[in-house]
Order: structure tokens, then C-alpha cells, then sequence
């Protein structure tokens, strides 16, 4: 028979990573062997994302356009759950996707008119060379 009480919730936050990816991390919890993190997507129910002995984790398979929440909990290893943390939630807007494709759509075409350029100079050098 277990005394052990089960651990504290932990206190989690979410925050996009340079990708527009969230992470969510936590502080560690006394007598915790591992974190259970849940995921929501646009209101719907909450399913398992990972079962983690980090104190941290990306939502890789996040996309623009959606609202995802996410809860966090600790497992001792008696099985034990704590607690939920509180709901953390994030908008991965559809502008930011946007705008990131405006940024390389400008890229891509200054990378074209500098391949023209070298291509008139080098038409050029052609016409000069003597036959």
C-alpha cells in the first residue's frame, strides 16, 4: 500500500518558436518521473501530444490558421498523476505564414534578377571575345 501523495501540478507556458512552432515547457516537479502533455485544436477535445520525462516540448505538427491549447500533468513513478496545469492557448495566425512567404517570394525574385544580370554580362563578354 502507497502513501505517497501524488505530485503538484506543474506551471507551464506556451510560447512560438522562431518557426511559428509553440513550445511548451514547465517547471520540473518534485517527485515526477514524467509529463503527460495534452493538446486541443480549435476547441475540439484534448488528446495526448507526449509522454516526456523533458521539461519542455515543441508541437512540431502545429500548422498556421488554428488555435491549439494545451495542458500539462506529472506521473511519479507510481503512476500517480498530478493535477492539471492551467489551459495554455496560442493562435498560429495565417498572416505570419504570409508574410514568411512574401519575405521569400522577394527573395527568390531578387535572386532571379541577379541570375539575369549575370546572365546579360556574360552574353555580353561572349559578343566581345574575339571569333
Amino acid at each position: 500500500y502507497n502513501t505517497t501523495t501524488a505530485p503538484k501540478a506543474p506551471t507551464a507556458t506556451v510560447k512560438l518558436n522562431t518557426s511559428g512552432k509553440p513550445v511548451i515547457s514547465w517547471g520540473a516537479v518534485s517527485g515526477a518521473s514524467k509529463y503527460e502533455v495534452y493538446r486541443s485544436v480549435n476547441g475540439g477535445a484534448y488528446a495526448r501530444l507526449i509522454l516526456t520525462s523533458k521539461t519542455n516540448v515543441t508541437h512540431s505538427g502545429a500548422t498556421a490558421g488554428n488555435t491549439y491549447s494545451y495542458k500539462v500533468r506529472a506521473v511519479d513513478a507510481n503512476g500517480k498523476y498530478s493535477d492539471y496545469s492551467s489551459v495554455l492557448t496560442v493562435t498560429i495566425k495565417a498572416e505570419e505564414k504570409l508574410a514568411d512567404a512574401k519575405i521569400e517570394l522577394a527573395d527568390a525574385e531578387a535572386e532571379l534578377k541577379d541570375g539575369e544580370q549575370e546572365l546579360k554580362d556574360a552574353e555580353k563578354k561572349l559578343k566581345d571575345m574575339p571569333n
